[in-house]
């Protein structure tokens, strides 16, 4: 399975940046930005190319729902014949690191996208209230 991370400015960058900074290497994972002088044709370019570089799945973790970066990948996904495309929106570091423990080649796309819709969710919390519901169970 290939994973391609989008997405606006550096954001694609910096999210694998503090990934391999925790987890180490993430070879599993290539990032594409959409800067702000980019053409959108130039960006579905290099998507496209991306995703026709080899028979594998392909799983595409957009940054925000609605974006360039997930629209275009939605075009590509629609127009794939081949293999199998999906496109995550809201894509955060949790989820990230969650790929990380996964044997990615021996993972259906379906079962690697329910997860990670799962750890999406859960990695986000409002911290006094997660600090308050941990000392009430102890």
């Amino acid at each position: 399975m290939k994973i391609l991370l989008v997405g606006h400015g550096n954001f694609p960058n910096g999210v694998t940046d503090v990934a391999k900074m925790i987890v180490g290497n993430i070879a599993f994972l290539k990032p594409i930005s959409f800067n702000e002088n980019d053409d959108v044709s130039d960006f579905e370019n290099k998507l496209k190319a991306e995703i026709e570089s080899n028979s594998e799945d392909v799983l595409v973790l957009a940054d925000l729902f609605g974006g360039s970066p997930f629209n275009v990948a939605m075009k590509l996904a629609s127009q794939c014949t081949n293999k199998r495309v999906r496109v995550l929106a809201g894509v955060n570091l949790p989820m990230i690191l969650e790929l990380s423990s996964y044997p990615l080649n021996d993972c259906d796309i379906d079962f690697i996208v329910s997860k990670l819709i799962a750890t999406g969710k859960e990695g986000i919390v409002e911290g006094f209230q997660h600090l308050s519901l941990q000392n009430e169970s102890q």
